[in-house]
């Protein structure tokens, strides 16, 4: 097993071009199942069993299982790249409380990563967020997550599984 393998490299190798690495290519387009969607998550879930084990995996449907509201490409990429950073261990830390911050995030690690180039990406998702008039609502998630949880509902840790098999009682 492999704990030092990257977020970006599991994307890279498992979902063969179906997902950008890169979280602010994806900067304010909200829940997009074209963007993200239950069999790119079983790519990579796939990805983290071979490449990191087990553990790592069932932090990664429990990661998944967090993203009630927002299920964003941005925030599930921010969010998974916090987790292989954070020794493939879920803490309260690793998912974005919103959609605005997982998008800041990624625009700044862009710009940081990628100079001046990434300033016209930064603006368009930050204008795409403020354009937006539907906001995520608790459940929305559920449209790009559902089908993987159900998939792996018995690797979601007790205090998650009413709220992931009944998303919509949040509301």
């Amino acid at each position: 097993m492999n704990k030092l393998i990257s977020a970006a490299d599991i994307i890279s190798k498992y979902t063969k071009g179906r997902l950008s690495a890169r979280p602010d290519f994806y900067s304010g387009r909200g829940n997009n199942p074209g963007d993200l969607n239950s069999d790119h998550l079983e790519m990579i879930w796939n990805g983290v069993k071979t490449e990191v084990g087990q553990e790592a995996a069932r932090a990664f449907v429990n990661m998944v299982a967090q993203m009630t509201t927002d299920a964003s490409a941005t925030t599930f990429l921010v969010s998974f790249n916090r987790l292989a950073r954070n020794n493939w261990s879920l803490d309260q830390h690793v998912v974005p409380k919103s959609e605005i911050d997982s998008t800041c995030e990624a625009l700044a690690d862009a710009t940081r990563t990628r100079g001046g180039g990434a300033y016209a990406p930064a603006v368009l998702g930050i204008l795409g967020l403020m354009g937006r008039s539907n906001q995520a609502q608790e459940g929305d998630g559920y449209v790009i997550t559902g089908a993987f949880l159900k998939r792996h509902s018995t690797e979601i840790d007790t205090k998650l599984h009413e709220r992931v098999t009944n998303p919509y009682k949040f509301t």
